[in-house]
């Protein structure tokens, strides 16, 4: 069950999360996508009042494709991160979902999707300004999973010149 609830937080990142025309010549490249994800991901744990222990989900740290060529060839990436937050009480994840809405809607994010809190399974997404997407989802084991993908990107920042 654990299993399904990463794959239903990932589906909701993972996909294409472009916030510009793919004909756009400057975007981030990995490396700021992946601090930009990093201090999401910490900067929402910070808040919480149960410190919980992080465990990366391995899959998670590779990018993944999000916008194609004619033939099928992977162009551009977002850059993701998934974390299990253990250590936390299972009568306090509710409380703890509701920390995060909190803060997510102080530092500006617009909350996309929420739901479960009225029996104790709480989940919500959210997107930033800047076109990030993050979610925190419980799963089977009462424990929670945040997660938080880049835009679509350029894998060196640029897009190609289309003179070739």
């Amino acid at each position: 069950m654990r299993f399904i609830a990463t794959f239903f937080a990932m589906g909701l990142l993972m996909g294409c999360s472009d916030t510009g025309d793919a004909s756009s010549t400057r975007s981030i490249t990995e490396a700021e996508a992946t601090s930009r994800v990093e201090a999401l991901i910490h900067g929402t744990v910070e808040i919480l009042k149960t410190h919980p222990t992080l465990q990366l989900v391995p899959y998670s740290a590779t990018p993944t494709p999000c916008a194609f060529s004619n033939e099928g060839i992977p162009e551009r990436y977002t850059i993701g991160r998934a974390y299990w937050l253990h250590k936390m009480p299972s009568e306090g994840l509710v409380d703890t979902a509701q920390q995060v809405v909190s803060s997510w809607r102080h530092d500006g994010h617009a909350i996309t999707s929420s739901g479960g809190f009225d029996v104790g399974k709480p989940g919500v997404s959210a997107t930033t300004a800047d076109g990030y997407h993050l979610s925190l989802a419980w799963a089977e084991g009462d424990v929670l999973y945040l997660a938080a993908t880049s835009p679509c990107l350029w894998p060196d920042g640029k897009a190609p010149n289309p003179a070739g």
